[in-house]
């Protein structure tokens, strides 16, 4: 037969570096020793990286109520600062202006309101900077490189709040 395993970064439970294989040649199956290739090879798919192709999340609009998602790889040790650019004057852009929320995580593909590590939570700042010695910036294995999952949250439109 023929097995394949696939090992990506962009994953929530993997984390850089060593990957063993282990071969079980089950005996009820076959009483012959088996006979066997592995192959490995990387596969740099970053068409969906905001860092790699950054018109991604560029000029979007999100539903009242919904979410838009993205992902970036930091592949060292550094900083993240993550911005969300959003018009919030009706004068000057109409309908399309919003109350967006940020949310941030290293676990979670598709964070929400409810499962995120970082969040925006304030009109006046409209960035996030996570630092890379948090221990929130961690993977679920204590990495701090790796797949950064953003979640971005439509609010609706400050009308939809005002009494």
């Amino acid at each position: 037969g023929d097995n394949k395993v696939s090992i990506s970064h962009w994953d929530p439970e993997s984390s850089p570096g060593w990957y063993y294989i282990g071969i079980y040649n089950d005996c009820t199956y076959q009483s012959k020793t088996a006979s066997y290739t592995i192959t490995a090879y990387t596969s740099d798919d970053n068409s969906q990286d905001i860092f790699s192709n950054k018109k991604l999340s560029m000029n979007k609009l999100i539903p009242a109520e919904d979410y838009a998602y993205y992902r970036f790889c930091v592949p060292a040790c550094a900083d993240v600062k993550v911005t969300l650019q959003n018009c919030m004057d009706y004068n000057v852009c109409g309908k399309t202006y919003s109350y967006p929320e940020l949310l941030v995580t290293r676990t979670n593909r598709m964070p929400d309101l409810n499962s995120y590590s970082y969040k925006l939570a304030t009109t006046s700042r409209r960035s996030i900077v996570v630092n890379h010695t948090d221990p929130s910036s961690r993977d679920h294995n204590g990495y701090m490189t790796g797949s950064y999952y953003v979640g971005v949250y439509g609010w609706g439109t400050p009308d939809s709040y005002v009494n």
